[in-house]
């Protein structure tokens, strides 16, 4: 005699060959739907090996919000699979018929799986819970490969700068977004698209290089990004008003007196690196809102061919280089320009990059 697992699912065709949509709950993802290619070789799997690092994070995301969503598993049945239709005028909607002996193996989504499975872990509650699977036949190993490949060819994350736009769970996206808002001159200069510019942008900063400003600035971490509040979003604005007071150039390209990238090409006040640097350099006068040190701001020579940025933010190919290592000693060198103190192992990285 042989067992049938049956379940309601929804026809569809691609290229020629059937496939099938059903609805999974969470509880029966470990039990039907299973990963176990740890110690198969890469040209013999069907996707990529599991990334342990990623399961805590996905788990975490539905374990703190009460609004997640995920898209749908992809995975091929190897064994006997029927389709059974409810009614001669619904030919699309049916039964999927699958042998009890037949395998389930995911082509994508293996660590959504992981992620949801360590969450029922932490919460059985959410057994409940459902995801959709989409069902190919299992037409072997290189086949399987390439439905990989396929399902993440033309899979491309959003930038910083967009997540950091529409991630309404992020405080400190949301207060930058809120600055925005308030402060024109970033309202009207800032690409919520990208994180880089093009040589003709008609932007000087990033969304994303201003969010990263301000998680130096205010030295977020996770307990802090819980705790976050509406006093330190108004630090944030108060702390670049100061600093927009303090920069002609900037307020050049404002008043429209110098285009933008005609600032960007002879200038570093606006590049991301710099921006970041400030962010960091802020995290010393936040606290005590101490704006008065950020007029020295206007002393200094911000021209790309000022030799002081030389093995700072100006690399020996004369190109600016964008990295944190490179934000930390620039906002040290800033601290010093502005008047404030520096320890000695700060001031000896100072010396070691003119040496």
């Amino acid at each position: 005699m042989s067992y049938k697992l049956q379940m309601p699912a929804v026809k569809g065709m691609q290229c020629g060959r059937e496939y099938y949509t059903i609805i999974v709950p969470f509880s029966l993802l470990p039990k039907l739907f299973y990963y176990n290619e740890e110690l198969v070789p890469a040209e013999l799997r069907a996707q990529r090996e599991l990334n342990e690092r990623r399961v805590p994070e996905i788990a975490s995301y539905i374990l703190h919000n009460d609004d997640w969503v995920f898209s749908s598993l992809t995975a091929t049945v190897d064994g006997d699979m029927e389709f059974l239709p409810a009614s001669p005028e619904l030919p699309d909607v049916g039964v999927l018929e699958v042998d009890m002996n037949a395998n389930f193996f995911i082509n994508d989504g293996q660590h959504r799986r992981a992620g949801i499975i360590e969450a029922m872990q932490q919460n059985p509650m959410l057994k409940n819970e459902t995801i959709s699977v989409v069902i190919f036949r299992y037409e072997g190993v290189e086949r399987s490969n390439q439905m990989f490949a396929d399902l993440n060819r033309y899979a491309q994350k959003p930038t910083k700068s967009l997540n950091v736009l529409y991630d309404s769970r992020d405080p400190l996206s949301q207060a930058t977004g809120e600055m925005l808002r308030r402060i024109d001159l970033f309202r009207d200069y800032t690409d919520k698209d990208r994180v880089s510019l093009a040589a003709r942008s008609p932007k000087l900063f990033t969304l994303a290089s201003l969010y990263e400003a301000n998680r130096y600035m205010l030295r977020i971490t996770r307990r802090k990004l819980r705790e976050f509040s509406k006093e330190d979003g108004e630090k944030i604005i108060s702390f670049w008003e100061a600093v927009i007071r303090h920069m002609p150039l900037w307020q050049a390209v404002g008043r429209g007196d110098m285009k933008p990238w005609e600032l960007r090409e002879d200038h570093v006040c606006s590049h991301s690196v710099v921006i970041q640097a400030l962010g960091i350099m802020g995290s010393y006068l936040v606290n005590q809102e101490q704006w008065e040190a950020l007029k020295n701001l206007e002393e200094i020579d911000w021209r790309r061919i000022n030799r002081e940025w030389k093995g700072i933010i100006i690399a020996g190919s004369g190109r600016v280089v964008n990295s944190k290592p490179v934000a930390q000693l620039t906002s040290i060198f800033l601290r010093k320009k502005l008047g404030l103190a520096i320890s000695a192992a700060e001031e000896k990285q100072l010396e070691q990059v003119r040496e």
